[in-house]
């Protein structure tokens, strides 16, 4: 994103915040959005939960939370949190539900 204090973007994603807080829904693009992933980041990511449903493998929260430290420099506190809020949107949005779990 860009660090200036009024850019468009900036405007954009909390009115897509303030929106999606009066509605109390948390999508995965706007996880993305809010933690400045690029394209590349999250087609990285669901290649890896892909990879892992095509396997038929469990993805717990820890194991998304390893998988985003790979992808993006995150402390584990913020990796965790940030695994818990994106297996619940991709659950809730019903993506990898066969695979992805909370537990």
């Amino acid at each position: 994103m860009n660090d200036q204090p009024f850019s468009t973007n900036m405007l954009t994603l909390e009115v897509l915040d303030a929106i999606c807080d009066r509605l109390q829904i948390r999508p995965s693009a706007l996880i993305f959005l809010d933690h400045d992933f690029s394209s590349d980041e999250v087609v990285a990511l669901e290649k890896q939960l892909i990879d892992n449903t095509h396997q038929q493998r469990r993805t717990h929260v820890t194991d998304l939370a390893q998988h985003l430290q790979v992808i993006k420099p995150l402390t584990d506190a913020a990796a965790q949190q940030m695994a818990g809020e994106l297996a619940t949107a991709l659950i809730q949005e019903d993506r990898f539900t066969r695979t992805l779990t909370l537990a």
